[in-house]
């Protein structure tokens, strides 16, 4: 079994897939901006630019024939390239954000 995602339960020949927020999604509409943020424009709004957040779940992904289970090459070819698999650890793998 490869493990809890989310709500799901993946199968032994998938990974659990995340992907990392967006600065989009770090933007956060506000009048006032906590310590640890930034001032910015968030879509034509004052708002606050935070550090981070959490990745967010994209769910079970089978794992490619050509990778022989291996997640580090699931992650690389699911995210659509070495470089755009931010981390791969256990039966997880982290998508880069694309922003």
């Amino acid at each position: 079994d490869g493990g809890t995602c989310g709500t799901e339960t993946c199968g032994d020949a998938q990974v659990c897939l995340y992907r990392e927020c967006t600065t989009k999604e770090k933007c956060v509409p506000s009048a006032q901006c906590p310590r640890g943020t930034t001032p910015a424009d968030c879509g034509g709004q004052p708002g606050c630019l935070y550090p981070n957040c959490a990745p967010k779940l994209q769910g079970c992904r089978a794992i490619p024939d050509s990778c022989g289970g291996d997640v580090t090459c699931a992650c690389g070819s699911i995210c659509g390239s070495a470089a755009a698999c931010a981390e791969a650890k256990g039966r997880n793998a982290l998508c880069a954000a694309t922003n």
